[in-house]
This record gives structure tokens, sequence and C-alpha cells, in this order.
């Protein structure tokens, strides 16, 4: 009894050592998966690189140009564009020429000044604070906008895009058409 147990014993460990020394083909290494990838990982299959903008400094730079921009349009219009503030549908250097396009009440030669003058004088000065705050915060936001497209960082796009421009034949002539699946 004491030789079989032995025996099984043996071919036992026997086997274990043989399965240990036997080395297993180890798995193929996955591709990342898009959401976890990295430069200088394996590109899963269906994506290829391409340089991507920053999409955190674009969408800052959209609402800091904006936001003021349209508050710059809302004083255009409520304005009627009177006194050069019709520069101001214009984006980033709109504040800057009505800044140095407009005219101002205050008159500095007039040494008896009335106190509409005064009103008036305070409300350019408030005007001017207005639009140097604006022309700053639009050149902001259009910084941020410009740097996040420029600046740009590799990123994965799937191979089957969705919709694309490409040339077609239309009637005589050649233009371009747009396909894809939705």
């Amino acid at each position: 009894m004491r030789a079989i147990a032995a025996g099984t014993l043996l071919v036992v460990l026997a086997s274990g050592t043989a399965r240990a020394q036997t080395a297993a083909p180890a798995p193929p290494v996955a591709a990342p998966q898009p959401s976890q990838w990295h430069p200088g990982d394996p590109v899963p299959p269906g994506y290829h690189v391409e340089d991507l903008p920053r999409s955190g400094l674009v969408t800052a730079g959209v609402i800091v140009l904006g936001i003021p921009y349209f508050f710059s349009v809302v004083t255009a219009l409520s304005a009627n564009s009177q006194n050069e503030s019709g520069w101001l549908y214009v984006p980033v250097a709109g504040p800057w020429l009505t800044l140095g396009r407009r005219s101002y009440s205050c008159n500095p030669d007039n040494n008896n000044p009335s106190t509409s003058q005064n009103l008036a004088c305070v409300g350019d000065v408030f005007a001017v604070m207005g639009l140097i705050f604006d022309g700053i915060v639009q050149a902001t936001g259009a910084g941020l906008l410009l740097g996040g497209e420029l600046a740009t960082k590799p990123g994965l796009v799937r191979n089957d895009e969705a919709v694309r421009v490409v040339p077609m034949r239309m009637g005589g002539g050649m233009g371009a058409g747009v396909v894809g699946g939705f």
C-alpha cells in the first residue's frame, strides 16, 4: 500500500513539475480601449492617430469670447449704432475701435461745467472702463480659442467616419456631396 501511495505521489509531483517546465504561451497583449489610449500605446483596431485640438481650451475660449461679445452686440443694438457703437459688432477689435472713435462729453476747456456735463463725463468714464474690460476679456477668449486649435495633441479617430464630404458628379459637372450613416 505504501508503494502504491509513494508511486502516486511521485507521478503527481512529476506531472506538476512537467507542467511548470512547459510554459504556456502568453496571451496576446490587447490594444487599449480608445478612452484609455495614451501616445505610444498600440492603436486599437478600427482607429488611427490624428492631431486633435485641445477641446478644453477651445471650449473655454468660445465661452470667454462669446459671453462678452454677446453683450457687445446687445449694447450696439440698444444704442442703435450711435456714437461709433456699431464697431461693437466686430469681435475682439470692436471694443478698442469704439473706444478710439467715439465722441466724449467731457470738455476740459470749459471753466464752468454744468451738472449735466459732469454726469455725462461720469458716464463716459464708465463707458471707457466697460469697453476696456470688454476688449481684454474678448482678447483672452480669442487667445484661448486660438491656442486650443493650434496646440494639438495626438488622439484616436475611428476609421469609419459617420459623415464625410466627397467629390461627386452632379449633372454635367463636378461638385461636393455629403455621405455617411447616422
